[in-house]
């Protein structure tokens, strides 16, 4: 065969394979399609030429044979790419295809499609009425995710499952319509679809995923099917207007961070709903009531934390655990009724509740934990079971308007601040079994006028009375080896006290400022004494037992002012 025909025929095969076309010349080979022959005897479109073309027809045929796919990431960096006419022939949509094609506006997917793939539109700006075909099955995840300008859709019939974030940050999205027949709608399929509105889910649909209407902050109330048994982790997070929801009898488990900053004013948990999870209803500033479920354990860590408008809860008898700030900063709560189950009330729970006024503590508590009733400043009476054995640090701390505390028998410590600043606290009857009061307990008590230390106290720790200004009297025992620093500093209205006969230790300003104290006896015990112990204080005389200043003593205990009388007797002090 001559050599110029075989060159012939050679450039005809290459035309024919590079079969283009763009808005005004169909057979551009500039925008040349690849394709590849597949078992049915039909074509998938590969890959394309031209990646700054504007607009494109794709053929129906190839080599006399249909068209039926567009395969995976075919148009994916065609970022000019604004028009684009599919052939009817096409089946199938491959995952990536027209990726970030951002440009791409004017679409319309063909009836026969029933695959489309995993972020096969993403990126692309896509038409405000998005029209699916009535045979599509299958949509993958990501398919239609970040698209800048679609607001309507209706999901065909045929599709079961909406794959994780099919429609993820559509921020245009303002209505979807959801077909019966569908059974899951996956992980974040809407979420940041900031201006859905509504949305109905269909009676079929049993399943829906993590953060599936997150951030859809327009939509205004939803009705979840009977079927759905568990709503999963922030499900309706920060749907910041969501203000009516209908919840199904079917409905078992509510995940954690569910309806935190919704715009809730009521919600009826169902009866059947056996967990609320951790910030379940965080932030929910509207929400100003709620009955939690018989069956129902535990209420989890931040559960209602910052409901600012939460003035009712009732608790079920059910109830076992209360954990770590499950109703912080709960401002308009005046009350509750702590079930009898409750063992421990554990860290932050209540704290910031203003209104709280009463609390009903249940019977078998035996532990408060670490500023569980801080702040609660308006709380007035307490009263604790016979199980009580600890209250932690800076449990009641600033309770300012906290009058009477009836302690148990059984308690056993009083930890680090535990009733600091609680200003109205008159009268404490501390219980004889009591072997722990650590630093600060109950400073800034200004209303306290008498105490008695419990026998098995050894130490009267740093600043445990400091700031107590009507404190007048203070009963110690003779197993007190330690006063702290400050221990009664500032105690204004004190003016005698009986030392302990084994007191080694005396600390820093253990008496400072008290105003009232003018004389006072130290026993020969004491080996050690801190600076300024007695500065600013009304004493005029000391009356030490020992023969001269121990080696021990700051040489800076004392007020040089103060008259001392070394190698003195009780007797000698009246």
């Amino acid at each position: 065969m001559p050599k110029k025909i075989i060159q012939l025929i050679l450039l005809l095969i290459s035309c024919i394979l590079l079969v283009g076309c763009s808005s005004s010349k169909i057979n551009n080979p500039k925008d040349g399609f690849q394709f590849s022959l597949l078992s049915d005897g039909t074509y998938e479109l590969i890959s394309i030429q031209n990646k700054d073309a504007t607009h494109l027809i794709i053929p129906d045929k190839y080599q006399n044979k249909l068209v039926t796919k567009i395969g995976p990431s075919v148009f994916e960096k065609c970022t000019k790419l604004e028009k684009l006419i599919m052939p009817k022939t096409i089946v199938s949509i491959g995952e990536k295809a027209f990726y970030n094609c951002s440009y791409l506006e004017e679409l319309r997917i063909p009836e026969n499609v029933t695959y489309i793939g995993k972020e096969a539109f993403r990126g692309c700006k896509l038409p405000k009425e998005l029209i699916l075909p009535n045979n599509l099955s299958f949509i993958g995840e990501g398919a239609f995710s970040n698209s800048s300008s679609v607001e309507n859709i209706i999901i065909p019939n045929g599709v079961t499952c909406i794959e994780k974030e099919t429609f993820y940050s559509c921020d245009q999205l303002k209505n979807v319509t959801l077909s019966e027949g569908l059974e899951i709608i996956s992980d974040l399929a809407f979420a940041q679809c900031y201006q859905l509105k509504s949305i109905n889910i269909p009676s079929t649909v049993n399943y829906i995923g993590e953060k599936v209407f997150m951030e859809c902050k327009s939509l205004e109330r939803i009705i979840i099917p009977e079927g759905v048994k568990t709503l999963r982790y922030s499900t309706f997070a920060r749907c910041s207007n969501l203000r009516e929801i209908a919840l199904p009898e079917s409905l078992e488990n509510i995940e954690d961070s569910v309806f935190e900053y919704t715009n809730l004013g009521y919600i009826d948990i169902p009866k059947n709903v056996k967990r609320i999870g951790e910030k379940a209803f965080y932030k929910c500033h509207n929400l100003e009531e709620i009955k939690i479920p018989e069956g129902v354990i535990t209420i989890e860590t931040s559960t209602f934390e910052n409901c600012e408008s939460l003035r009712q809860v009732i608790l079920p008898d059910s109830l076992n655990y209360i954990n770590e700030k499950a109703f912080l900063n709960c401002v308009s709560l005046t009350s509750i009724i702590i079930p009898d189950n409750v063992t421990i009330i554990r860290d932050e729970t209540f704290k910031n509740c203003k209104k709280l006024s009463q609390v009903m503590f249940p019977e078998k508590l035996y532990h408060i934990g670490k500023m569980a009733f801080q702040d609660c400043v308006s709380l007035l009476n307490v009263v604790f079971s016979e199980n009580l054995f600890s209250i932690d640090e800076q449990a009641f701390f600033n309770c300012e308007k906290l009058t009477t505390v009836v302690f148990p028998e059984s308690l056993i410590e009083i930890k680090n601040g535990a009733f600091k600043n609680c200003v109205s606290l008159a009268n404490i009857d501390l219980p004889s079994n009591l072997y722990l009061l650590e630093h600060s307990a109950f400073s800034g008590c200004e209303s306290i006028v008498k105490v008695t230390i419990p026998k098995d106290i050894i130490e009267i720790s740093d600043e445990l009375f400091f700031g107590c200004i009507n404190l007048v009297e203070v009963e110690m025992h003779d197993n007190i080896i330690v006063i702290g620093a400050r221990a009664f500093s500032k105690c204004e209205k004190l003016n005698s006290i009986k030392l302990s006969k084994k007191l080694n230790t005396i600390g820093n300003e253990a008496f400072y400022e008290c105003t009232s104290l003018e004389k006072l006896f130290i026993p020969i015990s004491v080996i050690k004494i801190g600076k300024d112990v007695f500065p600013k204080s009304s004493i005029v005389t000391i009356y030490c037992e020992a023969e001269e200043k121990p080696q021990g003593w700051d040489r800076e205990w004392k007020y040089g002012g103060i008259k001392t009388h070394w190698n003195s007797t009780e007797e000698d002090m009246k």
